[in-house]
């Protein structure tokens, strides 16, 4: 089973960053328009689980960057709170958007 302990991100590959639904809370908006981005570049409303999210370009985060055959994220020290929960996000929201990837989440709800 894929616990916090056990789990292990490997750099570059950002698999993380692609075709997910990112939530967006009010923290993590304010951090990103604090470093200069401005809503409509990042930030979109998801109608079907009524909040803001990371917005996608070609089924890629806008954050995700690419340098030297290398993925990167354009906003490491500031990502999302989703982003530094996954895969350990929360089920519910798991559950609305890629119930597929429940296998990978612990029993320990975060």
């Amino acid at each position: 089973m894929l616990t916090p302990q056990n789990f292990r991100c490997d750099r570059g590959c950002a698999e993380c960053c692609k075709y997910l639904t990112v939530k967006l809370y009010k923290k993590d908006i304010e951090a990103i328009k604090k470093e200069g981005y401005e809503e409509e570049f990042f930030m979109e409303f998801d109608t079907h689980i009524k909040s803001p999210v990371l917005k996608l370009r070609d089924d890629k985060c806008v954050f995700l960057g690419k340098k030297k055959g290398e993925y990167y994220c354009r906003i490491y020290k500031i990502r999302p709170k989703v982003c530094r929960l996954y895969p350990f996000v929360n089920s519910e929201t798991i559950e609305s958007c890629r119930p597929e990837l429940l296998k990978y989440r612990s029993n320990t709800n975060i």
